[in-house]
């Protein structure tokens, strides 16, 4: 079973690398916009964006063997979770992620910071999803 993440504010586009823990004001609903992968960004002077959204971790994804899916990135990529660096993508081109998620509390917040190519598109341009963790198999 496999569980969509949703609710991604999206920031302007920036010319230097953002703070993954930038504070967002509860208020805030016009400096970053709202949307749902895929997310596609055109190419831009300024390269650098931060997704954000919040997850509700199931207990069968919270066991310390869920993983995290991200169907396609367009650019290179930082994921964060509640402020810790969880993975990276340092390829530019387009191409999946898959990273692990340590058991934690349920609600948790991801910030994936995502570095175009000068010229190119960018973005989340595929799904993201939460799995189920493979059970390990008695020794």
């Amino acid at each position: 079973a496999i569980s969509r993440v949703g609710g991604w504010r999206i920031s302007p586009p920036q010319a230097t690398r953002p703070d993954p823990n930038q504070v967002l004001a509860e208020n805030d609903m016009n400096s970053w916009g709202w949307g749902e992968p895929p997310i596609r960004q055109v190419a831009e002077a300024a390269p650098w964006r931060a997704y954000r959204a919040s997850l509700r971790l199931r207990a069968d994804r919270n066991d310390g063997q869920g993983q995290l899916l991200f169907q396609e990135i367009a650019g290179q990529a930082e994921v964060w979770v509640d402020g810790v660096k969880i993975g990276e993508k340092t390829s530019p081109a387009p191409g999946p992620l898959r990273l692990s998620l340590a058991q934690g509390p349920g609600w948790r917040t991801m910030t994936v910071l995502v570095r175009a190519q000068p010229g190119q598109p960018s973005g989340l341009i595929g799904r993201v999803s939460l799995e189920r963790g493979q059970a390990k198999a008695a020794p």
